[in-house]
């Protein structure tokens, strides 16, 4: 519903108690209107488009208890933002949710609304102390202030003042928490989430007697040492625990008793040791990246239950062949392996996962073939297999069974066969990376099939619960209005090798509109197919390395998207397509070492890329190469020599002008000064006079021709 609502709603009854407006699209202020339901309690009006502050007619509401405002474009300062929460209102007021706005300035002092229960700013831009602005409210319950700029200190006596806290959200503030050892807090959270804000280098042992906890994030805290035996006595109703990005050691015991309803775990980014623990049958969801566990055999053997959704051990030691257990887990939909050291094939047993999304076993030693119970896998998004030892052909049934694959990495192994033409059945494909293979013949002429690369469009939903932007997210935020935001949580990433600007990274949450086919350095020929030029969302195309012959297409200009072009070290021959001058974007190209010739366009782009871009190409001329083009040194030398066969006939007109001007005028004037005496006298005395003048005119006219004439 739009603001057009608001009519009716205020001429049908000033008696309602409550009303609820949420996840529309109500735009504007808010109406001054609200003031005049003095029964009102419970206005919510969050995930909306509102703009402007809070009006002043709402400080007369004397009933209003629960004031839901978050996610919306209410802006400002805080000071004239909270400037009409006096009057009566101020007294009624508990539950004040305004997180998700753009509300700006120094937090304020909420002594202003004692009767305050529920509060929650985050994600906003307030900065200033937190601690001050909010030791006077006593009834507080639940606090989240997230994502802000919020300092200071928090310490045991500040949070003591508050008996009925159970929501505590202090998370990416620059806040430090400052408790001693043997702490036992007043109140019991059942949701504690202080991400990013200072709290080690020792384990917070206050947080074990909290036996209400169902959420707990203490992530990239600071935290450096050994997790004390007695935390893992944790109440069973946990149902989220994120210890990751810290400097946390040891060795995880077998806690798969301890806390049962545990469905989340992250624990990646730390430096835990040992083999991988016995976890709850009940799990949904394991992170233990970036760690040093090893023995991945005894753990995916070992699992029952099945519930498992999402599993990442990448970046660890381990080092054995991947077990053939994963029919025991028909649930899982993400699976990350890579950046170990597993090595044999790759079990048959994966094929049963038919939920798969993703799968990354990428940076491995794995060899042999693909098997085919791959094919089953019909719901991928991302397969990345790149730098192992695989062999074999590149199967068809990649292109015939996974049609919905996003992103397809298959670089540094051993493949070999040619490219099918199945290949072009990929229509989500939106990075293509078959380079360092052994890959022959020629590239299909069907790219242009390849729909998510030749035309705009917006990222795939993956299901229910995954959506892809570079990240996967999983929303397992608690009930209601707990952490202030839409989703809880990132728990896992894939990862892209992607060669690019003639350098290789590694994409993960950035890799966002990135469209890319990367075919190097494997035993390409025959031509670039004119079709590739189909594809006008390409950003960056590397075929080399390769043998590919022929010319560049003429029409590679429609690729106004490219920033990144390497054709490199091919066998490519004739000039460069003019229409090369429009591509505005690029900022890297490289054509180097083929046999390309003629004057390089002119354009800003193109001239601006050093010289060592386009050597070996005898032919090639024209900036930003010092060779001149054979008609430019043709065009120079014509230009002088017609300037020297000009100065030429003019100095053999000016000779026999002279010549014959004198032998006219000699005997005219000889002949009329022997006739008259007194002609001869003036002829002779006006000779005298002019001679000076005559031999100067003559000499400064001589040498102004002769440096017009050389020049």
């Amino acid at each position: 519903m739009s603001s057009s609502i608001f009519p009716w709603l205020f001429n049908s009854s000033t008696k309602l108690a409550y009303v609820y407006l949420s996840s529309n699209k109500l735009n504007g202020s808010i109406p001054n209107a609200f003031g005049d339901m003095n029964s009102l309690r419970y206005l919510f009006l969050d995930d909306n488009q509102l703009e402007g502050g809070i009006p002043k007619s709402f400080e007369d509401i004397c009933t209003l208890t629960i004031l839901g405002l978050f996610e919306n474009y209410l802006n400002g300062q805080v000071l004239e933002f909270f400037k009409n929460l006096k009057g009566c209102l101020k007294d009624s007021l508990e539950d004040l949710y305004l997180d998700s706005n753009q509300i700006e300035g120094s937090v304020p002092n909420f002594a202003i609304l004692p009767s305050l229960a529920w509060l929650t700013l985050a994600n906003n831009k307030l900065y200033g102390n937190l601690a001050k602005s909010i030791e006077s409210l006593h009834r507080l319950e639940a606090l989240i202030v997230g994502s802000n700029m919020l300092e200071g200190i928090i310490s045991e006596a500040q949070l003591s003042n508050f008996p009925q806290l159970s929501y505590l959200d202090l998370s990416h503030n620059p806040l430090t928490l400052n408790f001693s050892f043997d702490w036992v807090p007043p109140f019991q959270l059942y949701y504690l989430y202080v991400r990013s804000c200072k709290l080690g280098p020792d384990f917070p042992n206050w947080i074990k007697t909290q036996r209400n906890l169902q959420f707990l994030d203490i992530s990239s805290t600071g935290i450096s040492n050994t997790i004390p035996t007695s935390f893992w006595d944790m109440p069973s109703e946990l149902r989220y625990l994120n210890l990751s990005h810290n400097q946390i050691k040891g060795r995880l015991p077998n806690i798969s008793t301890k806390v049962s309803n545990l469905h989340t775990i992250d624990f990646s980014s730390n430096r835990f040791e040992g083999p991988l623990p016995v976890f709850p049958p009940n799990l949904t969801s394991i992170n233990l990246s970036k760690n040093m566990f090893s023995r991945l055999n005894s753990f995916v053997c070992s699992v029952s239950g099945g519930n498992l959704r999402f599993l990442d051990l990448s970046s660890n030691h381990l080092s054995e062949e991947i077990p053939d257990c994963f029919m025991h887990w028909p649930k899982l939909e993400v699976l990350n392996l890579a950046h170990n050291k597993l090595s044999g094939k790759i079990p048959h047993s994966m094929g049963s996962l038919t939920q798969l999304i993703a799968l990354d076993l990428s940076n491995n030693s794995l060899s042999g073939e693909l098997p085919w119970s791959l094919q089953n896998c019909t719901m991928l998004r991302f397969l990345c297999l790149g730098n192992n030892k695989l062999s074999g052909k590149i199967p068809t049934w990649i292109g015939e069974k996974m049609s919905s694959l996003i992103i397809l990495s298959l670089r540094s192994n051993k493949f070999h066969g040619s490219m099918q033409f199945q290949i072009c059945l990929l229509v989500h494909i939106k990075h293509l990376d078959l380079s360092q293979n052994n890959i022959s013949g020629t590239i299909p002429q069907c790219l242009n099939n390849l729909t998510a690369m030749a035309h705009k469009v917006s990222d795939f939903t993956m299901s229910d619960n995954f959506f892809w932007n570079g990240t996967v997210y999983k929303n397992f935020g608690p009930e209601g209005r707990m952490n202030g935001s839409g989703s809880y949580d990132i728990i896992g990433t894939v990862n892209v090798i992607v060669g690019w600007k003639g350098n290789v990274y590694e994409y993960g949450k950035n890799f966002g509109e990135m469209r890319s086919i990367d075919l190097a350095n494997s035993k390409l020929t025959g031509k670039i197919p004119d079709e590739i030029c189909c594809l006008i969302e390409l950003k960056t195309l590397n075929l080399s390395g390769n043998m590919l012959t022929g010319m560049i297409p003429q029409n590679i200009g429609q690729l106004e998207q490219l920033e990144s072009l390497d054709l490199s070290r091919n066998r490519l021959f004739g000039s460069l397509p003019a229409s090369m001058v429009a591509l505005h974007f690029l900022s890297f190209l490289d054509l180097s070492y083929n046999e390309l010739s003629g004057r390089i366009p002119t354009s800003t782009q193109i001239q601006s890329f050093v010289s060592d871009r386009f050597i070996g190409n005898l032919g090639l001329c024209g900036p930003p190469l010092i060779e001149k083009c054979p008609q430019d040194v043709t065009s120079s030398t014509n230009h002088r020599k017609n300037y020297q066969e000009d100065g030429d006939e003019f100095w053999k007109c000016l000779y026999i002008g002279t010549g014959l001007g004198f032998i006219v005028g000699f005997w005219g004037v000889c002949g009329t000064l022997m006739l008259n005496r007194s002609w001869r006298h003036a002829y002779f005395l006006l000779m005298i006079n002019l001679k000076d003048w005559l031999y100067v005119t003559i000499v400064v006219h001589t040498t102004r021709l002769k440096k017009m004439f050389h020049n």
